[in-house]
């Protein structure tokens, strides 16, 4: 029997790094300080991750996955043969988040009518651009697991 790995350590390596530069940094949804804040996971380790000088235990994967998400999860094991489809209820398709967008566009403009947003307006927009924002994310993270 050989002991010979079917993904090398190299290989699942420059997986990680890849994936994880393209989730963190500067410009990036996450700063190394946000996502060690966000994870547990040590800054510095984190650092070290995306300079690919060290590798992740199993837990600390986990941690990273649980925040930056299923898109990231995907592109760890895009060298893999075998896709990621997630059977969660909150995948989401085009044409629902179009439907979710509409009524927030609506009241959107009915409240930039008079130019302005006053403090009641703000209060009302802030939730449903926040749902807005996790319905969007959530597309987002559909589309780059169905590539």
């Amino acid at each position: 029997m050989s002991n010979d790995l079917v993904v090398s350590q190299e290989t699942a390596q420059r997986s990680f790094k890849s994936a994880l530069n393209l989730f963190v940094g500067q410009g990036k949804r996450y700063s190394c300080l946000e996502l060690s804040a966000a994870s547990g996971v040590c800054k510095r380790t984190i650092e070290s991750y995306k300079a690919g000088d060290a590798m992740h235990s199993l837990e600390r994967y986990q941690s990273l996955c649980s925040v930056l998400g299923q898109a990231f999860f995907a592109a760890t094991i895009k060298h893999l043969p075998f896709e990621v489809r997630s059977t969660e209820t909150t995948d989401i398709s085009p044409p629902q988040l179009l439907t979710e967008l509409l009524p927030t566009s609506g009241l959107m403009a009915e409240f930039l009518e008079d130019g302005r947003l006053d403090h009641q307006e703000r209060a009302k927009l802030k939730p449903a651009l926040a749902d807005l924002r996790q319905r969007i994310t959530e597309m987002e993270n559909s589309l780059s697991a169905n590539r």
